[in-house]
């Protein structure tokens, strides 16, 4: 399998412009990126910013922020589902449990969890919304004109969720999305974080200083799965990586190298198995997407970790990531 490559859109020049946005998805979907972070941001809300970048798209994945507390699980589902429809399997999320201070004063009437209870209750919110998805079998809509039967009342399941922060009836009014279940992402660096991945993720955006800080967190991480019952393969672990006017640096660790030699570093974090894969950090310009793409994408297929252009496939196939059938399958 090729290494995962994403990456991450910031410092818009102006929070508004769709077009420019567009531009930038497109550029890095030409340059053979996997799938393109939406981060929480002042400007255009990330999950409608997701809609409307599907529609212009056609392979990159898209992985829109949003923060649990702001969010009710069954709205959420029936967002999320949509865009999987509307982008052919192509989507993906990024939860946060707790949002940064300056994002929870913009909702000051709303109460905000303890932090010894933001994981139970965004893995909550998490399983819940997955859990939605599943309200209708892939085949339970037979749309039959000759018997007059629109669904198979046999494949369509009620919920009746009544946990600890939420009461879910269901079922979602939306078929189960193409994906199945679009793979959910956590932005890593706190214990609040990793202890999200562990009960409910499937990506874990790290946040690494070093290569043995890499492989610190990854032994970490497999130890919290074990505890939660979770395979060690069930998480994909990308490390960010933002690149600077003379280097690309994981996390604070600054390469100033060739192209080759950053690929080479690349490859060295992956085949030890700290990481599977990056997300680059860059801004919304096209043209910084596609130097970067010129620069580093042939030193990374010199050394068998890209294609020359990913195919159209699911996101969870460009993550490696197992199946995801409904909880009701035989």
């Amino acid at each position: 399998m090729m290494m995962p490559l994403g990456i991450s859109l910031s410092a818009p020049a102006a929070v508004t412009d769709f077009d420019q946005v567009l531009a930038a998805a497109q550029a890095a979907e030409a340059a053979g990126f996997d799938f393109l972070c939406l981060p929480e941001r002042p400007g255009l809300d990330p999950i409608a910013l997701a809609a409307a970048l599907a529609a212009g798209t056609e392979r990159i994945g898209l992985v829109p922020s949003c923060s649990a507390p702001f969010h009710q699980p069954y709205n959420l589902a029936r967002r999320l589902g949509s865009i999987d429809h509307i982008s052919q399997g192509r989507f993906g999320w990024a939860l946060q449990p707790a949002p940064p201070l300056p994002e929870i004063e913009h909702f000051a009437h709303l109460p905000m969890p303890a932090s010894d209870i933001a994981v139970p209750r965004a893995a909550e919110l998490a399983g819940i919304v997955a859990a939605l998805w599943d309200s209708w079998d892939d085949d339970a809509f037979l749309r039959d004109k000759a018997s007059g039967m629109y669904f198979d009342r046999a494949k369509f399941h009620w919920l009746n969720h009544e946990g600890a922060h939420y009461r879910v009836r269901g079922p979602l009014d939306t078929a189960r999305p193409p994906q199945g279940r679009p793979p959910m992402m956590v932005l890593g660096g706190t214990t609040i974080a990793h202890d999200l991945a562990c009960a409910a993720a499937e990506i874990l955006h790290s946040l690494p200083r070093h290569l043995a800080d890499a492989r610190a967190t990854r032994a970490g991480l497999q130890r919290g799965l074990a505890e939660q019952g979770r395979s060690a393969d069930a998480l994909c672990i990308l490390a960010g990586i933002a690149p600077t006017s003379a280097d690309v640096q994981p996390g604070p660790l600054r390469v100033s190298e060739t192209p080759a030699m950053i690929a080479a570093l690349m490859g060295e974090w992956r085949d030890t198995g700290a990481v599977d894969g990056f997300i680059i950090h860059l801004s919304d310009s096209p043209e910084a997407i596609t130097q970067v793409a010129m620069d580093l994408m042939p030193a990374l297929r010199e050394r068998g970790l890209r294609d020359a252009l990913p195919p159209r496939s699911p996101l969870r196939d460009r993550l490696g990531l197992h199946a995801a059938p409904s909880r009701y399958a035989a």
